[in-house]
């Protein structure tokens, strides 16, 4: 009898034990999945597909236009100076505003834009980089009254500039802007050119951007004469000479001198002192090329007339004539110059004739 209790206690005690359900693991935190940087993976805002030349009416109290827009090596006057520099290009838009609103004036403030490229990067400007053709350089704030625009009938261009890689292919443009009276947050223009995947969206082929010009081209070669930019510069090659002595200073044996003439124009409405053209050293950068592809880099900038180094300023629209020196062996056959301001885009030029 005592056995039969002391084991009839014992199954009591182990019962719950016995009949607990067994317990289910912990569920897994859920990982949530990670934008990457850009815009691929990351959740596109509320927008609208805009095409070059339409009017639309922006939550801001503005309508906004986009007229044209083209690559440039010019450098562009705006409040912040902006000049491409060698391997470097801009996008200028030309747009046109006015004030939507009836019954009080409007300040143009903040309507940033963005440019995409194939490789998703950005590229985002801001009012600072607005800019009216008759007022360059001035800082851009308009406060405008009901009715009153800018940039329409191409009076007086109101243009607006990005600064991209010289091989950047732009596929999309954004203004950070929604249309008024709807729940869009940006306005997209798909540029003429992309594919759809490039793009995120159907091309349209009112939304074109010019090229640059052929002579900008890697490999095209300049006809003496022809002006081009070059940072804040325009310049133009009037010829080759050679001499086997600087001023009274003879060549090395073996050497000589091959000048380049070159005449130098400032196109900004502002002085512009010459170092910015020569850079400091920047002048090894300009460079005579033989016929095995050797490069010999520039020595000087000297005045046109007189071995003197060239310096000083040019006022806005001045031009004045200088020469290249380059110290080169003797006898060696040239096959193009690469010339240009130190900072800005360099060019090729036929330089076959610079040995005799």
């Amino acid at each position: 009898m005592t056995k039969l209790l002391a084991l009839a206690t014992l199954l009591t005690l182990a019962a719950p034990t016995l009949a607990a359900p067994p317990k289910k693991p912990a569920p897994k935190p859920s990982v949530k999945p990670v934008a990457k940087p850009g815009i691929k993976g990351a959740a596109q805002m509320t927008g609208g597909a805009i095409r070059f030349g339409e009017i639309f009416a922006l939550k801001s109290g503005f309508t906004y236009q986009i007229l044209s827009a083209r690559y440039s090596l010019d450098a562009f006057e705006c409040y912040d100076m902006t000049a491409p520099a060698t391997d470097e290009k801009l996008l200028i838009l030309t747009v046109a505003i006015k004030n939507n609103r009836r019954e009080e004036d409007n300040y143009f403030g903040v309507h940033s834009l963005q440019a995409v490229d194939t490789s998703n990067q950005i590229y985002e400007t801001s009012q600072s980089a607005y800019a009216l053709r008759s007022q360059p350089g001035k800082e851009f704030g308009p406060s405008l009254k009901p009715g009153q625009g800018l940039g329409q009938g191409g009076i007086d261009p109101l243009e607006v500039v990005f600064k991209m890689p010289a091989d950047a292919r732009i596929v999309k443009l954004i203004l950070k802007q929604g249309r008024e009276g709807t729940s869009e947050e940006v306005l997209r223009f798909f540029i003429a050119g992309a594919t759809e995947a490039e793009a995120g969206g159907k091309p349209d082929p009112k939304n074109l951007l010019a090229p640059l010009p052929h002579l900008a081209e890697k490999n095209a070669l300049v006809p003496p004469g022809q002006y081009v930019p070059s940072w804040t510069f325009q310049f133009k090659l009037t010829g080759f000479s050679t001499a086997d002595k600087k001023g009274d200073e003879d060549a090395p044996e073996g050497k000589r001198w091959i000048f380049a003439s070159i005449s130098i124009k400032n196109p900004m409405h502002k002085k512009q002192n010459l170092y910015e053209f020569t850079g400091g050293g920047g002048l090894r950068e300009l460079t005579l090329i033989d016929s095995d592809g050797e490069r010999y880099p520039a020595s000087y900038l000297l005045k046109a007339k007189r071995d003197e180094d060239g310096d000083g300023e040019l006022e806005p629209g001045e031009e004045k004539s200088y020469r290249v020196a380059f110290l080169v062996p003797k006898d060696t056959p040239f096959k193009s110059a690469r010339l240009g301001a130190s900072q800005g885009h360099l060019y090729l030029f036929d330089a076959s004739g610079a040995e005799k």
